[in-house]
């Protein structure tokens, strides 16, 4: 299957700046292991929501969506609210489908 190319991501510049000092703060690399994870994942919900990823997905249907994926509705809405990130597994094949890069959309 060929990789897709993901789709236009809107401008906005107070997001732009969130995700520079993220990345400044990132780079620090605080002695606090659960505070490095929570910007880490914080940054990749400023750069990749899961609704623009979901949304990407082909099918016309929430549940044909989750059936391309591989995941029940309970996952999808989970992504969705921005509970959880997918796996390894579910982001290789989230980038297949949507040209998302993988490493963006896993969980930390």
């Amino acid at each position: 299957m060929a990789q897709k190319k993901p789709p236009r991501r809107p401008k906005d510049p107070k997001r732009d700046k969130a995700v520079r000092l993220l990345d400044q703060l990132i780079k620090l690399k605080p002695a606090d292991d659960e505070w490095l994870g929570q910007a880490q994942m914080l940054r990749g919900r400023l750069t990749t929501p899961m609704a623009w990823v979901l949304e990407a997905v082909p099918g016309a249907t929430i549940i044909e969506k989750c059936k391309t994926i591989g995941i029940t509705r309970q996952n999808y809405y989970s992504w969705l609210r921005g509970d959880y990130r997918p796996n390894g597994e579910q982001a290789k094949k989230l980038a297949q489908l949507t040209g998302f890069n993988a490493d963006d959309l896993r969980r930390v």
